[in-house]
């Protein structure tokens, strides 16, 4: 079952319950904050980071830098979610397309709209040391959280191409987000989403088995990350 079809299953539930009950939102604004540590402020500094903060023109995000080149956003960290020895090393491998460009529209050809197949990739400045390459797609602005269009690993690291309709050979594939192993195209209920193309170069093959989850993935990725790019690309309902 497609994301937009979960959606608009869930949309009518919570419009039958919305007639039965009733809600109250606490105004917190007039709280008093000042004079408070930010406990995330406090523990990067106590081990040995520096807080920067990245701005554009939506949101500004705060991270905790290392001397030593780790970085992680301020309450990943802070709560565990992010060891700034684990972060990949930003090198010169490439991920582009052919069909769309870097934040521009995705063609409806590769939607659950049109032909609903997996567009093609291209690949340079894998680093030398690199035993595979692995590639996660999602959408972080799906109603119930990141949905996964498609996951792929062990692929060649000599691959320059990924072709349209295609995985490369040898390389496997996991589960996406409707529990089926290939690629999903996009398929947002409404609006515009956000798709990611995430390429990581690692520096072993993996020992997960077809059909596995994007959990099972990232863990299995741990510790061997060398570097990784991402292209993003838009597609609207």
């Amino acid at each position: 079952m497609s994301m937009r079809k979960i959606f608009f299953l869930i949309f009518g539930l919570v419009i039958v319950g919305a007639g039965c009950s009733s809600a109250q939102v606490e105004d917190s604004q007039g709280e008093d904050t000042t004079g408070v540590a930010d406990p995330a402020v406090v523990y990067c500094e106590e081990q040995g980071g520096e807080i920067k903060i990245a701005e554009n023109e939506e949101e500004s995000t705060s991270y905790c830098v290392f001397p030593d080149g780790g970085v992680c956003e301020e309450w990943a960290y802070y709560n565990g979610e992010c060891d700034p020895q684990e972060k990949s090393v930003v090198g010169n491998m490439q991920l582009t397309s052919t069909v769309f460009e870097n934040e521009g529209a995705i063609p409806t050809k590769y939607s659950c709209d049109g032909s609903d197949i997996n567009p093609s990739l291209t690949i340079s400045g894998v680093t030398k040391d690199a035993k595979s390459l692995a590639l996660v797609v999602d959408d972080p602005d799906a109603p119930g959280g990141t949905w996964v269009h498609w996951l792929v690993w062990n692929i060649d690291p000599s691959t320059t191409e990924i072709s349209e309709n295609s995985i490369p050979t040898n390389a496997l594939q996991g589960l996406n987000s409707s529990g089926m192993t290939r690629y999903e195209g996009m398929c947002p209920p409404s609006g515009t989403h956000r798709y990611y193309f995430k390429l990581y170069a690692l520096d072993t093959e993996l020992s997960v088995s077809n059909g596995s989850s994007a959990a099972d993935l990232e863990k299995a990725m741990e510790g061997h990350v060398l570097e990784e790019v991402e292209l993003m690309g838009t597609y609207s309902y």
